[in-house]
């Protein structure tokens, strides 16, 4: 499943893995992970800050029951988060159930 590390610009160095279900956040600094599946979530892209960072928060959708994480991405990083996220949506997509 496709993964990226990168060093967080607030949490330090963390891992962010799709899997065929869910999006995870790992915390190398504090060895604990934030973990949602892909059917409950929503991401959220903000504009870049005035340092490039862009901010990134991943939420349980309206009216569902879960967690959420930020991430805040330095620009030099952007590239390989972004093609990561970009598979969000095609993956939340298989998920969904046939129309009977």
């Amino acid at each position: 499943m496709p993964w990226v590390k990168y060093e967080d610009a607030t949490a330090g160095d963390v891992v962010v893995e799709l899997t065929a279900t869910t999006l995870s956040l790992y915390y190398w600094q504090f060895n604990e992970g934030v973990t949602l599946h892909l059917a409950m979530l929503t991401v959220e892209v903000e504009e870049p800050d005035r340092k490039g960072r862009r901010q990134v928060r991943v939420m349980a959708r309206p009216g569902a029951v879960g967690a959420g994480f930020r991430l805040k991405v330095p620009e030099h990083e952007w590239r390989r988060v972004d093609a990561l996220l970009e598979l969000v949506g095609p993956a939340q997509r298989a998920l969904e159930p046939p129309v009977a």
